[in-house]
């Protein structure tokens, strides 16, 4: 064997992005095709409005459909994560809300309604309608109140999918925590600094948006692996709930700002990868705890897919 002169360089991995498993045939919207048609037939002023919109949300954007495969049970999602479904008939369907909903948000008139509907229609994805998307961009700021922020910050971390809006994500979540943080410290205000409204944005557009890490800027990235370890220091307190992995699952995928930028989070550099040490050792009290637990919550599973964060980090 032909001796080697040098050692391999350590490698910086990341984690893949990923898809929305969907229901090939579409059952799950078909058949609930009554709602959009109702819809269809509802006036954006009628006070039943909102509650069929309700239901549509619930039950094909947001709805599963239980289907069996190579004799295995699974639970899997009626459009993925660009809003698309799988064949004709659907794709008719979530094009018809589509055009409903946008030629509806053109007349709405009163910002708290606008706000519900935004909120609610992002559950398209990056399907949802351009007008909804510019109501995002032109009025979400670090300096709006919790309550709207939580709401604005989900939205757009569903919706957004271009170069501009990662960086107004990315950067509005970083200042609002920093802003919260100050009002905190001043007794000004009690809202949690880092929420998990913002984690869930930061997460969903890393997760499914294969081009966003690489419009989240080296500085940022580092604060919010900062601010995910405290948090999870919290979260462990509470018996490692549903939050903790949630806390996991974004410093996972942090990582993938390596993929553009190589140093960020450098294995060689211990002040920016302590957070990530930090959390191995804290999934490794949770594996104990959960495995002692008769009644284990189902996200322990998402433990057990972000364990390979260990040889992310040798």
């Amino acid at each position: 064997m032909r001796r080697t002169e040098k050692l391999p360089k350590r490698k910086r991995g990341w984690p893949p992005i990923q898809e929305l498993a969907t229901d090939p045939s579409d059952s799950g919207i078909i058949e609930q095709n009554v709602l959009v048609s109702r819809l269809e037939k509802t006036a954006v002023n009628d006070r039943q409005y909102l509650n069929i919109l309700d239901r549509i949300v619930s039950g094909i954007l947001k709805g599963t459909t239980f289907i069996t495969c190579a004799h295995k049970q699974f639970y899997i999602r009626n459009i993925d994560q660009d809003g698309t479904a799988c064949t004709e008939e659907g794709k008719n369907v979530i094009q018809r809300l589509i055009n409903k909903l946008e030629a509806d948000f053109h007349k709405i008139n009163s910002q708290d309604f606008a706000d519900k509907m935004a909120s609610r229609i992002t559950w398209l994805y990056t399907s949802t309608p351009l007008n909804v998307i510019d109501y995002l961009r032109n009025n979400f700021t670090y300096q709006l109140a919790p309550g709207r922020f939580n709401r604005f910050v989900e939205a757009a971390g569903r919706a957004f999918n271009q170069p501009n809006d990662f960086k107004l994500l990315f950067r509005t979540i970083a200042l609002n925590t920093g802003e919260r943080r100050r009002l905190v410290a001043d007794q000004q205000n009690n809202a949690l600094p880092f929420p998990i409204n913002s984690q869930r944005a930061i997460c969903s557009s890393l997760m499914y948006r294969r081009e966003s890490g690489q419009y989240l800027n080296h500085e940022d990235a580092v604060f919010f692996a900062k601010h995910a370890l405290k948090r999870l220091r919290h979260a462990e307190q509470n018996n490692f709930n549903r939050l903790y992995f949630q806390l996991i699952r974004l410093l996972l995928y942090l990582l993938r700002c390596r993929r553009s930028n190589p140093s960020c989070f450098d294995p060689n550099n211990k002040k920016e990868i302590r957070p990530f040490l930090d959390a191995i050792d804290s999934m490794e009290k949770a594996r104990k705890h959960l495995s002692c637990d008769l009644n284990p919550p189902p996200l322990v599973e998402d433990l057990k897919k972000v364990l390979p964060l260990r040889r992310e980090i040798k």
